[in-house]
């Protein structure tokens, strides 16, 4: 049986709390010594309350794992999924210091991922971003290598109007 491996530790609010780590699966169960409440699950006969979390995962584009060269001017964006229960919190590093947004670096997070856009590169902007995603249960990582060479000609001599399409 599943549960067979479960340790149950009697809490301060009357409760049988207990933990089960499955692979990258795991589940916190509450027990009440007595229950009103319609069962969810039951273990030894009493009424539980199943709160399941899952390790965080980070999905993208396969051409992200690969080195990016951009020449300057030029925009990238590196949008990347995120699962986890809880919901994961994000953050984007840039040679391990914290990611700021800026006027060429915006970050959009939301329940279902994170997306790091650079528009505009320049040789500033060559480094090894990484996303990171932390829930109670662990962490995921994602790093993409990204190399600036130079300056598109009209991005360096500041006269065309539209390089981004470039």
């Amino acid at each position: 049986m599943f549960f067979r491996d479960l340790e149950i530790d009697k809490c301060q609010t009357n409760l049988y709390k207990g933990h089960i780590d499955y692979n990258f699966f795991s589940l916190t169960l509450v027990a009440p010594m007595c229950c009103n409440t319609v069962p969810i699950a039951f273990l030894s006969s009493k009424c539980c309350v199943i709160f399941p979390s899952a390790l965080p995962t980070i999905t993208h584009d396969d051409k992200l794992r690969e080195p990016q060269t951009l020449k300057g001017g030029q925009k990238l964006v590196m949008d990347m999924t995120v699962t986890g229960i809880p919901t994961p919190q994000t953050m984007w590093t840039l040679n391990g210091e914290i990611l700021q947004p800026s006027t060429h670096v915006a970050i959009g997070t939301s329940a279902k991922g994170s997306k790091l856009t650079i528009s505009n590169a320049s040789v500033e902007n060559t480094g090894v971003y990484k996303l990171v995603a932390e829930n109670e249960v662990g962490t995921a990582e994602a790093e993409v290598n990204l190399q600036v060479k130079g300056q598109l000609p009209c991005a360096s001599a500041g006269l065309c109007v539209f390089c981004s399409n470039h």
